[in-house]
């Protein structure tokens, strides 16, 4: 039976978040983001694995002959620690802020307008002609609608962010008028800049000449990252995962060397609550964390294929530029869709899996990492 526990991660100091661009003469400025999935995933799972006593050092001969990473850290696992296979087999859920509550970043599709205050966007009526309207949806379809605001005012996005409460409240409200978002980015976490000399890793040494400006990222007081992780094959998994967390009880997250302490906590979210159930007629999807779809896609196959598609809100291209520890060169450049993206759904008379606290993006590793981890909510059609 699949059992799911929350970690912690409390960094001790700013942390560094950066994509895979290599610091050069010509570019000496980092700026850090918050971590990706793929970011908090390799974190978790290094350090799971070495505090099992994984020895991880013999993991790049154990990629000789094309080995993948994948393949090649089971191999390790197995002849080294086969009592924690189930290390590599985890799913993992975030990161997500978390104070008291759980923050999640501002759904795209909740505007503000100077008069009407903040609502909620929605698919336009399909009796609403167009004139030399094309759609944009898979393969052209005429489900597809544009995603308006029942004013004429001019609109404005912002970063905000919801509680777990208020996010569940907007998500079921399938129109009009929404409570102001209650937090704000510098609520959460701020930058601070810091200048550093950029070192030679192969012989331990400063790169001579090269000073680089760091923008670093600081959580506010008592905000941390949090991160889901669960086993399909495991019911003891807090009773396995306990004994690591006192034997390792902080794990390097991010650059510069960076590290959290981490800790268990009672809150997971709702494990396989909604496995073996189906959804039918019109729902949404909004993404807590960013997703990533095959061929630099906007939207999710695996809901596109038995759903139409009616509208979405996903905002400005995600760009995911990581670096592979394992072989020390930068991932290629992929393109996704940021956290807060949300889509308009309709299933019809059908029964569809039920994605809600699931991630949907494209590939099985994807998923696995936390990318585009799903909520699902209502909707109705504006106008």
């Amino acid at each position: 039976m699949p059992s799911r526990i929350c970690l912690l991660l409390t960094p001790m100091d700013v942390s560094l978040f950066r994509d895979g661009r290599p610091f050069d003469s010509e570019s000496a400025l980092a700026r850090s983001q918050l971590p990706s999935p793929a970011t908090t995933a390799g974190a978790i799972r290094t350090w799971l694995l070495t505090a099992a006593g994984v020895d991880l050092s013999k993991l790049r001969a154990s990629m000789a002959n094309g080995v993948d990473v994948a393949h090649a850290i089971r191999h390790l696992v197995s002849s080294q620690k086969p009592d924690y296979e189930w290390i590599v087999d985890l799913k993992l859920f975030g990161p997500l802020l978390h104070s008291v509550v759980t923050y999640y970043p501002l759904p795209m599709n909740v505007v503000m307008a100077p008069q009407s205050g903040w609502f909620l966007q929605a698919p336009l009526e399909p009796s609403a002609i167009l004139p030399g309207y094309t759609s944009p949806a898979p393969g052209g379809s005429d489900a597809f609608r544009p995603v308006v605001a029942p004013c004429a005012e001019d609109l404005g996005n912002v970063e905000g962010f919801l509680n777990e409460t208020e996010l569940t409240g907007v998500l079921r409200q399938a129109a009009g008028n929404v409570p102001a978002p209650t937090s704000w980015r510098s609520d959460l976490y701020t930058y601070e800049t810091r200048t550093g000399h950029a070192l030679n890793s192969d012989a331990s040494s400063t790169l001579t000449g090269l000073l680089y400006t760091a923008v670093m990222l600081r959580n506010a007081k008592y905000f941390v990252f949090r991160v889901d992780i669960q086993s399909d094959t495991r019911a003891d998994l807090k009773d396995m995962v306990a004994p690591l967390v006192t034997k390792k009880p902080w794990v390097r997250l991010g650059g510069e060397g960076k590290v959290a302490s981490v800790r268990l906590c009672d809150i997971a979210l709702p494990c396989a609550s909604t496995n073996g159930q189906r959804v039918t007629g019109k729902f949404t999807t909004y993404l807590a964390t960013p997703g990533l779809f095959d061929g630099g896609n906007w939207y999710p196959k695996i809901l596109a294929s038995s759903c139409k598609l009616c509208g979405a809100v996903v905002g400005a291209p995600y760009l995911y530029q990581g670096w592979d520890v394992a072989s020390k060169a930068p991932v290629p450049t992929r393109h996704g869709v940021r956290a807060g993206a949300i889509y308009f759904w309709d299933a019809g008379d059908s029964f569809v899996d039920d994605p809600h606290w699931k991630c949907i993006s494209d590939r099985q590793d994807d998923c696995q990492a936390g990318w585009g981890l799903c909520l699902r909510g209502e909707w109705n059609y504006a106008g």
